[in-house]
């Protein structure tokens, strides 16, 4: 028997990948009905759970961690998806960015540290 993760995984994967609202509709529709077809109504409720869980590790994976100086205006927040936005001080003015394994310093802070290591290295 199939795990209820990897249903949740793959239920997701089709939901996410459909281009209209008819379209994740019949995703749903198509999920019901191996569901029913496989006997698995006893487990709607791991089901659930699995998908749920699979739709939080999706949204943690994409979301974007932004550290910025001064609060942050709704049009800066609105510019990434399912952001973490934390206040720092320490960064002085602007900002710094972080998404999975990719990094943005825009920070006066950062322009500092890069203007130091390059006084060190003359």
């Amino acid at each position: 028997m199939i795990s209820t993760a990897l249903y949740a995984k793959a239920f997701v994967d089709v939901y996410e990948a459909a281009d209209s609202v008819s379209a994740a509709s019949a995703a749903v529709d198509r999920f019901v009905g191996v569901i029913a077809a496989e006997r698995l109504t006893p487990l709607v409720p791991a089901l659930l759970d699995a998908v749920s869980r699979e739709v939080e590790l999706r949204e943690r994976k994409s979301a974007t961690t932004i550290d910025v100086a001064h609060p942050a205006t709704e049009k800066t927040f609105a510019l990434f998806t399912h952001p973490v936005l934390r206040e720092d001080k320490s960064i002085i003015g602007g900002f710094r960015a972080r998404a999975q394994s990719r990094s943005i310093d825009a920070s006066l802070e950062g322009a500092l540290e890069q203007l130091r290591a390059a006084m060190k290295s003359v």
